[in-house]
């Protein structure tokens, strides 16, 4: 006979729990990455920097960002092949550290609050974008994992950051140097680390004639992004932070060349400047892909 005290209540709210070989294979990729991570911010900065991984647990997104404090700021950046959001939580003292370090700062007594100036959101891209660069480099099964800084994210515990019903993989990590020893976060939907760990072989599906002539339909009446870019350089945070109104920046677009049109961020023709009326344009001068 079965009575009450011998049932175990379902927790349908709870998280899943990562399975052993995924959690031991996350950890050593995370391991790795905290070293190539250290070794970057170390040619950027006038100290060093020790990375390291704490834990690794499973969250509901409702959940996922306890013990984060208000004051903390995330920044969105997307990993692997379907673009999919991760979110990277810097506490405020550790996230104004590492800007002050990267605009050549030796004294490190940071306020933790206060609203971060357009320079210093500048230099918190410029760092995501150097953690993107080691996410990049640590390779799954010797393949590159894409991953992009997307936009920062403030008041994260109001905003709906995660898919509702998304598990949430959270790594505490920390990060010490002349600026303390400070706790940091990275969230990760579960499906991601599934779909970069455990990848399923899937039969490919045959389409039906109703099916391709309806995608056809939906490709010929897509709009895809078309745009010309004037030149670009690249500037370090010291020079970013002396920017000021009136400031001359030389790019690296000779004014003798057709400058890049791209479709859809791919790089596709080569374009005269010129307008139309009151409105700029461009004339196509060569194709550069197919």
């Amino acid at each position: 006979m079965v009575t009450e005290t011998d049932v175990e209540t379902l927790d349908f709210y709870k998280a899943i729990r990562l399975k052993s070989g995924l959690n031991d294979r996350l950890s050593e990729w995370l391991v790795d990455f905290c070293a190539i991570f250290s070794e970057a911010l170390a040619r950027q900065l006038p100290f060093g920097v020790a990375i390291g991984l704490d834990s690794v647990h499973t969250a509901r997104p409702e959940r996922a960002l306890d013990g984060v404090p208000d004051t903390a700021i995330g920044y969105r950046v997307v990993v692997g092949s379907h673009d999919t959001e991760t979110l990277v939580v810097l506490a405020r003292p550790l996230a104004r550290g590492l800007i002050n370090g990267l605009f050549g700062e030796k004294e490190l007594e940071v306020q933790p609050q206060g609203d971060l100036t357009a320079a210093e959101l500048t230099v918190l891209k410029y760092l995501m974008e150097i953690l993107s660069g080691a996410v990049t480099e640590c390779r799954i099964d010797a393949q590159q994992i894409p991953a992009l800084a997307r936009k920062e994210v403030f008041n994260m515990h109001r905003v709906g950051v995660f898919r509702p019903g998304d598990n949430v993989v959270v790594c505490k990590l920390h990060m010490e140097g002349a600026f303390g020893r400070h706790d940091w976060f990275w969230l990760i939907p579960y499906r991601l680390l599934a779909e970069l760990f455990e990848p399923e072989k899937r039969p490919g599906e045959v389409q039906s004639p109703e099916q391709r002539a309806s995608l056809e339909m939906l490709v010929q009446h897509m709009r895809t992004e078309f745009y010309t870019r004037l030149g670009r350089v690249r500037l370090n945070p010291q020079q970013i932070r002396s920017l000021k109104e009136g400031d001359l920046v030389i790019l690296d677009q000779r004014v003798s060349d057709p400058l890049p049109t791209l479709i859809g961020g791919e790089e596709t023709y080569a374009a005269w400047p010129g307008r139309v009326g009151n409105r700029q344009a461009v004339q196509i001068a060569r194709f550069v892909r197919n």
